[in-house]
């Protein structure tokens, strides 16, 4: 079996290691296995990255890619990441891609795997911070969505992909960083003298680490941190990321307690974490390694992914002024005696992810989350059975999910509207509703099993949702169509729960109105009649605040069930001519957006095609190792 692990930043170099050493002395179990290493080069100072892996003991990166965060856009440098990672794994054919945490690293390496159609594995996979402005946090989810097995290091984390209806190739292994720290903590401790080149003695100095945009690209945040740091009454060992140090210079601040030194290698980090009285950081790797030390932590944001560590008293977060850090300092002190319970595994986790990986070997298949690309939007490749299972999965988790019909004029339109593309890549259910799109899915190798309509799933829905007790709320359009369409559902089913109805038509100053509406309600449905975007804009404001688990946009559907239109025969749905008869019928309101969204979406399929010929022929080329 062949893995391909993609890398680019300190924290994957120790989680990579963590299975690179279960690899190597797994003796006749993990034999078969070659792992390929892929350093995209996204942190490239040598004190950041190559010193990593000759202590670490593990085999250097087969490639290094060199995209460096020069690149000044970072949808070009992912662009780019993504184009060479393909590019390798045309070359090795692996049979799984390993991505690990967060990073750009991360995501590229997600749609490069999904792209080329090779199983995907993310390790660290259900962790959210729930600030979707963090880079972090869309990283995170855009693996989870594309990947086939999602390796959770807490209970936590399987919690948060249930929640987002993510239940298929999930698998609770713990935390590979824990497998990585007691491994080598031991050899840190017989190699580094890090506490003697520095003079300082354990529990005499405190430990910072700050990186993150949030902190270093606002001034004001910086030099608050600073301040605060430089108060304290313990010296701050503070190894200074190069970016940071960048930016440090332009703060005018004598920095007496601050003692500021260059990165140093894992072993000394870890010798520096070990011994400290406090850490201060805003990475999540040295939040976990503190709570692994028995260190106290004062995590510098508003927020983290590691909430186990909070809960449990040790971590605490600190909003960026200087007496929120003093305050948290001593909340620290005081819960140093508590205790740190194992919630992040036994040190085992690689040989779980390992043991999982050669089982689907074995079995000649993996877990699949069903998750396909068409022209840069990604779809789930459900049938319409499956999909009313995965909708029943959102209504028992109890918490807010979206489902989103795509069709050419979604694509054309997410090109032209950040806000819409956002929405629709970070979405819960995407579903194909067009004929065009079952044609160009074929064209680039990945058909989709099966296209229905937003009217497919009300009725596939209304029967269930009968039987089982689930109320719906129907939303959208003039209140008398609204009306017939509750009418018609009530004949069918009886038994049919109706938690409300409300027509589409309200004021900005309305809105509020009727979204308490809905919230009272509690309908565990929510079909809802309005045009894009303006629905899926509606949506991503108020959405979790209605609380509804099940949110769908159902199109015209509503004027067909109340017969105001007619649907197509059924012959014409067969060969793919529906929206001809929509044209038909609405010609006024119709014409344009097939016409003109069609012949845009025309040309989309025919660019993209032609950079797969190109790409195809760039791959036949060697690539250096």
């Amino acid at each position: 079996m062949k893995l391909v692990s993609i890398v680019g930043a300190r924290p994957q170099f120790i989680k990579a290691a963590a299975i690179s050493r279960s690899i190597k002395h797994g003796g006749e179990r993990t034999a078969g296995i070659d792992e390929v290493i892929v350093h995209t080069g996204q942190h490239y100072d040598g004190n950041m990255s190559q010193v990593f892996f000759d202590e670490l003991e593990i085999k250097p990166p087969k490639y290094n890619l060199g995209i460096r965060n020069e690149i000044p856009n970072r949808d070009d440098r992912k662009r780019e990441m993504q184009a060479r990672i393909e590019d390798v794994l045309a070359k090795e054919k692996p049979d799984w891609v390993i991505v690990y945490g967060d990073t750009d690293s991360t995501a590229s390496g997600a749609a490069a795997a999904k792209e080329m159609n090779i199983p995907l594995a993310h390790v660290e996979a259900g962790l959210r911070s729930f600030n979707r402005r963090m880079p972090e946090e869309e990283n995170r989810i855009f693996a989870d969505k594309r990947s086939n097995l999602l390796f959770c290091p807490t209970d936590t984390a399987v919690s948060n992909l249930k929640n987002e209806g993510i239940t298929k190739g999930v698998h609770r292994v713990g935390d590979v960083m824990y497998d990585s720290l007691l491994y080598y903590l031991k050899l840190a401790e017989e190699r580094s003298n890090i506490d003697q080149k520095l003079k300082i003695k354990p529990g005499e100095y405190f430990l910072a680490t700050i990186h993150r945009a949030e902190n270093t690209d606002n001034f004001e945040h910086l030099k608050k941190i600073l301040q605060a740091l430089n108060e304290l009454d313990l010296p701050v060992i503070f190894p200074v990321h190069p970016r940071t140090l960048k930016l440090i210079k332009g703060v005018e601040l004598e920095l007496l307690n601050i003692i500021m030194i260059e990165p140093v290698p894992y072993l000394d980090m870890l010798i520096l974490e070990k011994n400290a009285s406090i850490i201060f950081t805003d990475s999540g790797g040295v939040q976990k390694e503190a709570y692994f030390l028995k260190v106290p932590c004062v995590t510098l944001r508003n927020e983290t992914e590691w909430v186990e560590t909070v809960k449990s008293g040790k971590n605490v977060l600190a909003v960026v002024n200087d007496l929120d850090i003093k305050k948290a300092v001593e909340y620290v002190k005081d819960a140093k005696d508590k205790p740190f319970p194992g919630f992040y595994g036994d040190g085992g986790s690689s040989h779980k992810i390992l043991d999982m990986l050669l089982k689907m070997r074995r079995k000649g298949t993996f877990d699949s989350s069903d998750r396909i690309d068409i022209l840069g939007c990604p779809v789930d490749n459900l049938s319409l059975e499956e999909s009313v299972k995965r909708i029943e999965e959102f209504i028992k988790s109890g918490k807010p999910h979206q489902y989103i019909a795509i069709n050419a004029d979604k694509i054309v339109k997410m090109r032209k509207d950040p806000l819409l593309r956002e929405i629709i890549l970070n979405n819960d259910l995407n579903i194909v509703d067009g004929q065009p799109l079952m044609w160009v899915s074929k064209l680039f190798g990945t058909p989709v099993k099966q296209r229905y309509g937003g009217l497919d799933i009300v009725d596939a829905i209304a029967p269930v949702a009968a039987k089982k007790g689930y109320g719906i709320y129907f939303l959208g359009a003039r209140q008398e169509i609204i009306e017939k369409v509750a009418e018609a559902y009530s004949a069918r089913y009886p038994k049919l729960k109706i938690s409300g109805r409300r027509n589409g038509y309200w004021n900005a100053g309305e809105e509020k109105e009727v979204v308490g509406k809905i919230k009272e309600a509690k309908p565990d449905v929510l079909f809802f009649a309005m045009s894009s975007p303006k629905k899926e804009i509606f949506l991503k404001e108020y959405l979790n605040e209605m609380g509804v688990p099940f949110v769908m946009g159902v199109g015209g559907a509503f004027d067909i069930i109340a017969g105001k239109t007619k649907r197509a025969p059924e012959w014409m749905q067969r060969i793919g001519m529906e929206w001809l008869f929509r044209v038909i019928q609405e010609p006024r309101r119709l014409w344009k957006r097939y016409l003109v969204g069609n012949t845009i979406f025309i040309w989309l399929v025919l660019k993209e095609f032609m950079a797969l010929r190109i790409l195809r022929k760039n791959r036949e080329k060697p690539v250096n190792a």
